[in-house]
């Protein structure tokens, strides 16, 4: 049974409501705001929550205003006594009230209001999950797509999302979803290049004027491959604008679109230019310090975050195994080619749980081989474990 909330500096206020409401839904009381807020922190959430507005140190306002930051999905309803029109007003554009009902209000009327609310917080949240789960779907799509067709650059995708999961917890930034998500889909627009063009730019050998052309338009693809995907506008101006010029950072606003797009954007470009160094062999040190002599191409905030990522030791655990015996986290070693030379599987690939099959067949069908070097990735973390 959804919870519902009510909040009221006058215990016997709540008392009294407590006892005639009990009996048909989940009440739980606190006597004021600052208790109502700890009360959703710590029992939440709650379907409905029910403010009186006159309340000492925080008013009915300030508490739903502060409810609608902490806990968006709670349905909020203002009662009270005090019923002007300015009040009203205040009550609805800032703490984006449902109802607003005035004292004495009738047993009646108050459980008409607390339906409603409940009728109005299971389809927001049944739109939510609905919502979710075409997210989560439309993600795997596409992630699937870009394993089969773009492998080398899929491997790179899954290390990105791994340094920005660091990096976005380290800088506690609100909604980190976001900027993992577009870490892992940032290499989307390699989809429709050839694998071969990919594994040049990667490894850094000279590109064609067409094959650069390309490369250079993969943001803009991904961008419009996004676009029109439920909550991904965000995700898809960062990969998008991920070349722009940058500019200095600034602070963060809490819930500020554009400013998300454009760290996310410069997150992006540290990484990625980070992961090809690597890529090409680089020690981790040696590329920072090359980065950081690109004057005004990086944010200098995010740079200087690349020294905390946990990265695979890559002087450890190289060996050879059999092909069936592959297990995710697994890095692939050397260049696997087929029967007639042409690359398959770059070296660097991380073997993935969902594909670690689909590899396993396609090396035995196109290669023919049975055995294959691999890198078993050594963490800092682990070793201090």
């Amino acid at each position: 049974m959804e919870k519902i909330l009510l909040v009221d500096d006058e215990q016997f206020v709540l008392d009294g409501l407590k006892r005639q409401l009990r009996r048909k839904y989940a009440i739980h009381t606190a006597d004021g705001g600052e208790k109502g807020l700890q009360l959703i922190q710590s029992d939440g959430p709650f379907a409905v929550v029910v403010s009186d507005m006159r309340m000492p140190e925080m008013n009915g306002i300030e508490f739903l205003t502060q409810v609608r930051r902490v806990a968006p999905d709670s349905i909020r309803i203002m009662l009270t006594g005090y019923a002007d029109q300015k009040t009203a007003i205040n009550a609805i554009n800032e703490g984006a009230i449902f109802r607003f009902l005035t004292k004495p209000c009738s047993l009646e009327n108050l459980t008409v209001a607390l339906d409603a609310a409940l009728d109005q917080y299971r389809l927001i949240t049944a739109e939510k999950e609905l919502l979710e789960k075409t997210l989560k779907g439309s993600i795997k799509v596409l992630v699937d797509i870009l394993s089969l067709s773009a492998p080398a650059a899929f491997s790179q995708a899954t290390r990105l999302r791994k340094y920005a999961a660091q990096i976005v917890a380290r800088l506690e930034f609100p909604d980190s979803w976001q900027y993992e998500i577009a870490a892992l889909l940032s290499s989307i627009g390699f989809v429709n290049i050839p694998p071969e063009t990919i594994t040049k730019h990667l490894i850094g050998e000279k590109l064609t004027g067409r094959e650069q052309e390309m490369i250079d338009a993969v943001p803009e693809t991904a961008g419009m491959l996004l676009a029109n995907i439920p909550r991904l506008s965000a995700v898809a101006l960062m990969i998008n604008r991920q070349n722009t010029p940058c500019s200095e950072p600034t602070a963060f606003k809490n819930g500020d679109f554009h400013e998300a797009v454009r760290i996310g954007a410069n997150l992006l470009k540290v990484l990625t230019d980070f992961d090809i160094l690597l890529i090409r062999n680089y020690e981790p040190e040696e590329a920072i310090r090359i980065m950081s002599e690109r004057i005004g191409l990086y944010d200098r905030t995010l740079l200087n975050m690349l020294a905390i990522l946990d990265l695979p030791r890559r002087d450890q655990g190289v060996r050879n195994i059999r092909i069936d015996d592959l297990r995710e986290g697994m890095i692939i070693d050397a260049d696997i080619r087929n029967t007639h030379g042409i690359l398959v599987v770059p070296k660097g690939y991380e073997v993935n749980e969902s594909t670690c099959q689909r590899l396993k067949n396609f090396l035995i069908r196109q290669t023919g081989a049975e055995t294959v070097r691999v890198l078993m990735p050594v963490y800092a973390e682990e070793e201090s474990q």
